[in-house]
């Protein structure tokens, strides 16, 4: 048995020796996905072949399932690192297969002609509103005013600052994405990413407000 998969059952035996939910269990967990991540034996098939933001959603899955799950681990049947990549593999096939789901959508959505909301999608999709001006003005007050926080609530994880209302705002003020990347410190790829999945998560709420 190696060095480093000794290691991972030790710390997977002394989570579970904590009650789910538990502080200590959520503190062991913690070292053991800290160990697993920082080992450099992270195996994912086709990791490169996809934006970056593919295999971090596949991440974490996996760390959310081992949250949940670690008591499932058998370590007579399998090394941890040999759970633990299959478990990542799985889930990067599910990110992988929304992923294109997504751009089977944007295609779908920019073949379509004659309505505003998919003028809106575009617009976003290009991150320019100096087009359709008055389309602009038209969902602006529904951004800012976001009664129930939706807009606000939905950001680039860990930073809450970097959320659909701000960055929509900021492109209705004509500012473009590599400004925004560049004033707020995180990729471009990564903003316009989750920009344009924000998108669709909102399409039906635009869509809903521009008919009204």
């Amino acid at each position: 048995m190696d060095e480093l998969d000794s290691y991972l059952k030790q710390l997977s035996k002394l989570a579970k020796q904590h009650s789910p939910g538990s502080k200590r269990r959520i503190i062991a967990v913690t070292r053991l996905l800290a160990a697993i991540e920082n080992s450099g034996k992270l195996y994912c098939q086709g990791k490169y072949d996809y934006p970056p933001e593919v295999y971090h959603e596949a991440i974490q899955a996996v760390r959310t399932y081992v949250f949940r799950s670690i008591d499932r681990y058998d370590p007579t049947r399998a090394k941890m690192m040999t759970w633990i990549n299959q478990k990542l593999n799985l889930e990067f096939k599910g990110a992988i297969n929304k992923f294109k789901q997504e751009r089977q959508l944007e295609v779908s959505l920019s073949s379509q002609s004659g309505t505003s909301s998919s003028n809106f999608n575009r617009d976003l999709d290009t991150l320019s509103s100096e087009q359709t001006p008055f389309l602009s003005e038209s969902v602006r007050q529904l951004i800012e005013e976001d009664l129930e926080d939706v807009f606000k609530n939905q950001f680039i994880r860990g930073r809450p600052e970097v959320n659909f209302q701000a960055i929509a705002l900021h492109l209705l003020d004509g500012y473009g994405k590599r400004e925004l990347a560049d004033m707020w410190n995180i990729p471009e790829q990564t903003l316009y990413s989750f920009f344009r999945r924000s998108c669709q998560k909102f399409k039906l709420l635009f869509e809903k407000y521009l008919r009204e």
